[in-house]
């Protein structure tokens, strides 16, 4: 579209306005709307009662953009409107609604509010589903605000509908407004860069009862899980990648991502999720030509309550972060998945549902956790860890606290090739272990407190890059400390362990252990336990200069089995001290008893 036949066809819209031409039937076009700055929709015909249909006059007011050359601003009065057809949004609009309600009331699936473009050829084209567009990347509505208004979809259940979606789009606003009432996402940005959207309200996904296919997928309705996960899935903001995983078959298919977004002071209310993507991008740069991982999410200072999933889905997103935000009765904080963000500040107390970890990080991804607190009592059977790493990932978690992880699972836990770091963190009251690691690749506890833990305060099997260090851990219903099968130099040094149910550092054929300046006291069984239990299976340990307080008839440390080039040399020792029944010569020297 040339400026000359948008400035033309200004000429032209001005003409007829101050010739009293009727413009789109009998909605007239005033001499300020001809100016392309100001326009009212009231003086299009809308009315603020509510009791006709303003869908008319809000396009007419809306369609005045379409061939300006300046920015348009469109002024919705304080009112009740009623729209029976959606309506679309041109490039370069400001809509101003404030203390405005507006409420549809047609019965077709689809959205509210559209965006709306020129395409290649100069012809009008919403990007919607089955529509030629041609313009992909970041190239169909741009420059577009919407400053206050209650945007109400008001959908029947058996309505597959959005309020408002945006999509190949850039430099959206989205403020001071409410979007509410659909039975899909409310507001889809997909394949979108530099949104900003601030002190909004997202509330009330209607669940959804009717038949279709796009919706549903393959999940069987007679599947109340399925449908629970499937509910958890509806993002609130939308944020998508346009390829065949993503958004199959709707947008112009081409891969682009989402890129700088910030979501802000918002409050996310009885919806499926908070904000993001549950799908991963498609590496196929011969097929997408914009192919690339999404960037740049940023989430803070929001609210969130009764949300079914997570409240941020980061999947294929780097460099986000979800961070100072309330929540109560969610299910989840975040997912992050073949990327990067970051979670901060953040305290969730009962969780809400069953669809993961509380953080779960997956999918060679990295996560740094800090100040965040969980309690993950749960409200409706909520059955995952709080925080949890798997296939070759990495979490950093810094003054965390974390409490009552379900029944069977471990509070924070690290498997397949995952590294997992905890610092300066609280863990009480585990459903499981506490801190957990299987097949990792790093186990690193320093400065934590642990405590009554309904297995082992920390348990790592077939793990290396073992370090635990200045931990306090009591009241274990099992091992304070258990390494099973663990390689590559574990170090287990200047903890305090107290009262386990059964040793309070136990080893099961794990090689190069170092224990060294521990203060165990209390542990019901043994201080020290060190097993191998054949000689393909033979465990490997120096134990120096720990401080082992024990019962008369309990041993502070205690050697079977196969202990292959085995040290114990420095100790105090209580109870009956030391003994070892090994396979192998134990090197023991300069240990003392103490009572």
């Amino acid at each position: 579209m040339t400026v000359f036949r948008k400035t033309a066809v200004c000429i032209l819209i001005s003409v007829m306005a101050l010739t009293g031409i009727i413009l789109s039937g009998s909605i007239p076009v005033s001499a300020s709307a001809a100016a392309g700055d100001n326009v009212d929709v009231v003086d299009y015909g809308a009315d603020k009662t509510g009791k006709a249909d303003s869908s008319r006059a809000f396009q007419a007011a809306l369609d005045i953009a379409k061939y300006s050359d300046a920015p348009v601003t469109v002024r919705i009065p304080a009112g009740n409107y009623r729209l029976d057809q959606s309506i679309s949004v041109w490039s370069n609009t400001t809509v101003i609604a404030t203390g405005a309600v507006i409420t549809f009331k047609g019965t077709a699936d689809g959205n509210m509010i559209n965006g709306m473009h020129f395409d290649s050829n100069g012809s009008p084209c919403t990007g919607m589903k089955n529509s030629k567009c041609d313009r992909g990347a970041y190239n169909q509505e741009h420059d577009i605000t919407i400053d206050g208004g209650t945007w109400n979809r008001n959908s029947a259940a058996s309505c597959n509908s959005f309020v408002l979606t945006f999509i190949h789009s850039r430099n959206i606003t989205l403020k001071n407004a409410a979007f509410m009432n659909a039975t899909n996402h409310l507001v889809n940005l997909s394949g979108s860069k530099d949104i900003v959207i601030t002190n909004c309200t997202f509330k009330n996904n209607i669940r959804y009862t009717g038949s279709d296919h796009s919706f549903w997928g393959s999940v069987n309705r007679s599947d109340s899980q399925a449908v629970k996960k499937r509910y958890a899935q509806l993002e609130a903001v939308h944020l998508d990648f346009l390829n065949a995983k993503g958004e199959p078959s709707k947008y112009r298919s081409d891969g682009t991502p989402c890129s700088n977004i910030r979501i802000s002071g918002c409050t996310f209310s009885n919806v499926g999720a908070g904000a993001g993507t549950h799908h991963e991008f498609i590496n196929d740069k011969a097929k997408y030509k914009n192919c690339g991982r999404a960037s740049g999410l940023v989430i803070s200072g929001c609210r969130f309550e009764n949300i079914w999933g997570q409240m941020a889905n980061f999947c294929s997103y780097t460099g986000s972060s979800i961070s100072n935000c309330s929540a109560s009765s969610a299910s989840a904080i975040a997912r992050v998945s073949d990327g990067s963000a970051s979670v901060s500040g953040i305290s969730l107390s009962g969780r809400d549902g069953d669809v993961g970890p509380t953080i779960f990080v997956h999918n060679h991804s990295t996560a740094n956790i800090s100040n965040v607190v969980i309690n993950g009592k749960s409200n409706r059977g909520s059955k995952n860890s709080l925080i949890y790493a798997d296939t070759g990932s990495t979490v950093t978690a810094s003054k965390v606290t974390l409490s009552n992880s379900s029944p069977g699972k471990p509070a924070i836990g690290a498997a397949n090739s995952s590294k997992i770091t905890v610092l300066n963190s609280r863990i009480s009251n585990s459903g499981q272990t506490a801190v957990y690691g299987k097949k990792a690749k790093g186990v690193v506890v320093k400065n934590t407190v642990i405590s009554s833990s309904k297995d082992n305060g920390i348990y790592v099997h077939s793990s290396s890059g073992i370090v635990l260090q200045n931990n306090t851990i009591s009241s274990a219903k099992k091992n304070g400390i258990y390494l099973e099968s663990c390689t590559g130099k574990p170090a287990i040094k200047g903890n305090k362990i107290k009262s386990s149910k059964a040793c309070g550092i136990s080893l099961k054929a794990s090689k190069k252990v170092t224990i060294s300046n521990n203060q165990l006291s209390g542990n019901k069984n043994m201080g020290i336990y060190v097993f191998g239990p054949s000689k393909k299976k033979y465990s490997t340990v120096s134990i120096l200069r720990n401080t082992v307080k024990q019962g008369k008839s309990k041993y502070a440390i205690y050697l079977q089995g196969y202990c292959k080039s085995c040290k114990v040399k420095s100790n105090r020792v209580g109870g009956k001290g030391y003994a070892a029944k090994s396979k192998y010569k134990v090197k023991a020297s300069g240990n003392k008893k103490i009572k």
